[in-house]
């Protein structure tokens, strides 16, 4: 009987603590908007959409890139490249690949957790699970063209 009297608070939480991770997401692009502008795109003329160049991790999950690279319509990711969303690792992780448009050679950041990138910026940044809290503090990745450098991690403490 007094599960039932708590029923009522767990579900305020849990909408609490949902609303909380969507406030987080959408306020995680703007609050880094002048990061975004520090490191703008490189102009690289756009080519024909090229066909995928597999490595062993990303062929792992080619029925989800290959779905989402025919299904892009334009890069969305410093200039030249297609950031691949929504692919699930089975345990509320997300895999990312970034897929460069002209050649089709496929990247994979070294963390694979919720990310925002814009069309005109090399930097990614990415919301790594951590020790300390759920989602962990932000990571700022630079998109070299070819691998990734991390810029700023703030470590919890």
């Amino acid at each position: 009987m007094k599960a039932l009297h708590l029923l009522p608070l767990f579900l305020a939480l849990v909408l609490a603590s949902t609303a909380r991770a969507d406030e987080d997401s959408d306020s995680l692009t703007g609050f880094y908007e002048a990061q975004f502008k520090a490191f703008p795109a490189t102009p690289v003329p756009l080519k024909a959409k090229a066909s995928l160049q597999w490595n062993p991790k990303a062929r792992r999950y080619r029925t989800r890139i290959k779905q989402a690279w025919e299904e892009a319509k334009e890069p969305n990711f410093a200039g030249h490249f297609y950031a691949v969303e929504n692919i699930g690792c089975g345990t509320g992780c997300l895999v990312i690949f970034v897929i460069d448009w002209n050649t089709g050679e496929i990247f994979s950041p070294p963390e694979d957790h919720f990310f925002a990138v814009h069309n005109n910026s090399r930097l990614m940044i990415s919301k790594a699970y951590d020790s300390c809290t759920a989602y962990g503090p932000p990571i700022l990745l630079e998109f070299t063209g070819k691998r990734f450098r991390e810029v700023k991690h703030d470590r919890c403490k």
